[in-house]
């Protein structure tokens, strides 16, 4: 009997020192519990915030998109006025270069038909001079005409164009 009492005892002292094991075991786990239940608790709390976050981006997005819509519209409208004035620039720097060079042009042609009037006034006044030699007395000399070619007349809408320019 001593033997099964000796038996008994060292199965009671191994299953006090597995309890003892045990014991601190569930210390453990049960303070890896609270820290576990605290990371959820943190872990629930980050996931709202991220949920917030995303719908806060969303809303952001959803603004910037219609700001960059109306921008986009603002944009196109500009670029189709900015291309109908540029036309318009382009067609009154066309008509100022026609209307340079048939400036021009006149200028030409007044130049030559008052060289061509101040030739014929020359030859005039040489005649004149050479019957003043034979006549010693003439009571009136002659206009001379520069004809119409000296000084052009411009269409009413030409030189208003023309004044408008200068």
């Amino acid at each position: 009997m001593v033997a099964v009492e000796l038996l008994v005892a060292v199965l009671l002292a191994t299953t006090i020192g597995y309890c003892a094991l045990l014991n601190r075991r569930l210390s453990r786990l049960r303070a890896d519990e609270a820290a576990l239940k605290a990371m959820v608790v943190e872990l629930v709390q980050a996931s709202e915030a991220a949920e917030r976050t995303v719908a806060e981006y969303r809303r952001t997005a959803a603004e910037c998109d219609s700001d960059l819509a109306a921008k986009l519209k603002d944009a196109q409208h500009f670029s189709r006025f900015l291309t109908h004035e540029i036309d318009r620039g382009e067609a009154v720097l066309l008509r100022l270069a026609r209307l340079g060079e048939m400036v021009r042009a006149r200028r030409a042609a007044a130049a030559a038909a008052r060289d061509e009037a101040e030739k014929e006034e020359g030859v005039a006044r040489g005649r004149s001079s050479e019957a003043a030699h034979v006549h010693p007395v003439q009571e009136e000399a002659e206009p001379v005409s520069r004809g119409r070619g000296f000084a052009p007349e411009l269409p009413e809408d030409e030189a208003h164009d023309m004044r408008v320019a200068a």
